[in-house]
């Protein structure tokens, strides 16, 4: 049956534009019925500051990933690709990050990515002990789910991490919209000054891009997908602005894993690593909730004691802050608690000659590739702070100008 699948030939490249990036699933799923994309083995190239590889956040029945209702109504911007993986639609995926973006490690090689089904949590599971999957307890050994369904993954950098400074590429921001302050510093004092590249970096940059190109090649000779998330080009976080920076760095001490795990653990070892980092993010929340003393939770974990001792004045400051709004938002333990997960998110307000400099590197991977895509999707991601709101339209309108530039029949649809 699948050998009698016939693609429709279309004469443009549809181009949609989304606002909430989860909103491209109902697209992709539309082009597949509609056979303008194959059922199985689509690739996808994903220029995105996040890999958007997280499980959806609510038990559903296995055959719930086959309901679009359910499934739809379940999903958040960062968990849309693990479903089209379970599905058995995607073949292969290719995330294309920033250089600020570090929340899975680059690779030379491709990967095995396989989603499975988790029968007692009723959630997906993936088979990589990566951190960016355990410090979520999405980890398990493929042989302990009910099925699963795999795809090839390899992530690689739109530009080298020198190219735009060393350490956290994050702007001074004087607005909740990202607006930022000081031009050419990071909070540390280090100057980006992205654009004073030497000859010699900039021909390895070229070098590294065709790299890149052909590298992904043999995926994207036909119907695939280019995916891009304008946040690639300038990413915000949309939860420093509840804090003050002292503030936001005690959260970012108290939820960072202290200890890492080794990338040749057993799966023993990184499920129990897992599992001990679900039970200390269960007692910081119940601290937040006032069901957890200070003293308590020092006891459960020895490592905090420091950080408890030496900063209460500004951890009861922080606890102070639930109940107050801020923002337009009333202050929640689960508000707290949700901002302490994110502070390893990138955050990187770029100015406009790097977002330039981004999408000519852009415009350099795409026109490396042997075919155009079948279908384009776009995501602004503005109003859920991730994309800072004054650049937004900036960004969409130099990203359709290199779209346009390489894809001369194509059909833009604002979603």
């Amino acid at each position: 049956k699948m050998a009698a699948y016939q693609l429709k030939k279309s004469s443009t490249t549809p181009v949609h534009i989304v606002e909430d990036h989860h909103s491209v699933l109902p697209i992709i799923h539309r082009a597949i019925a509609q056979k303008l994309l194959p059922f199985c083995n689509i690739s996808m190239l994903h220029f995105d500051s996040h890999p958007d590889l997280l499980e959806p956040d609510v038990e559903l029945a296995e055959s719930d990933f086959f309901c679009k209702d359910k499934l739809y109504n379940s999903l958040d911007i960062a968990t849309w690709i693990t479903p089209l993986i379970y599905e058995g639609h995607i073949g292969a995926i290719v995330w294309v990050k920033p250089p600020w973006s570090h929340q899975i490690e680059e690779s030379a090689e491709w990967r095995e990515l396989a989603v499975g089904y988790d029968k007692v949590s009723k959630k997906l599971k993936v088979n990589q002990p990566w951190m960016y999957f355990l410090n979520e307890d999405m980890y398990l050994p493929i042989e302990h789910t009910v099925k699963s369904l795999s795809c090839s993954f390899v992530v690689r950098s739109l530009l080298p991490s020198e190219s735009f400074g060393k350490g956290t590429a994050e702007r001074k921001l004087s607005g909740g919209d990202g607006t930022f302050g000081s031009k050419d510093e990071d909070r540390e004092g280090r100057c980006y000054d992205s654009l004073n590249l030497s000859a010699k970096r900039r021909k390895e940059e070229t070098d590294d891009l065709l790299k890149l190109g052909t590298s992904i090649t043999e995926h994207f000779i036909n119907h695939w997908i280019l995916d891009i998330d304008l946040d690639l080009f300038s990413t915000n976080t949309p939860f420093k602005k509840y804090f003050s920076k002292d503030q936001y760095d005690l959260l970012t001490e108290l939820y960072l894993p202290h200890v890492t795990i080794a990338t040749d653990s057993t799966p023993e070892e990184s499920i129990t690593w897992q599992s001990e980092r679900q039970d200390l993010l269960a007692h910081l929340l119940k601290f937040w909730e006032s069901k957890l003393t200070v003293e308590e939770l020092k006891s459960h974990y020895p490592h905090l004691q420091s950080i408890l001792l030496n900063k209460r004045p500004l951890l009861d400051a922080v606890k102070d802050l639930i109940g107050q709004n801020i923002c337009d938002e009333e202050i929640d333990p689960d508000l707290v608690h949700l901002s302490g997960t994110m502070t390893d998110l990138p955050i990187h307000v770029s100015t406009e000659e790097e977002i330039d400099s981004l999408c000519h590197h852009l415009e350099s991977v795409l026109s490396s590739l042997p075919s155009p895509p079948s279908l384009i999707t776009i995501a602004r991601s503005s109003e859920d702070g991730y994309t800072p709101s004054s650049q937004v339209d900036l960004i969409q309108d130099k990203v359709l100008t290199v779209i346009q530039s390489l894809y001369k029949n194509i059909s833009v649809f604002e979603n």
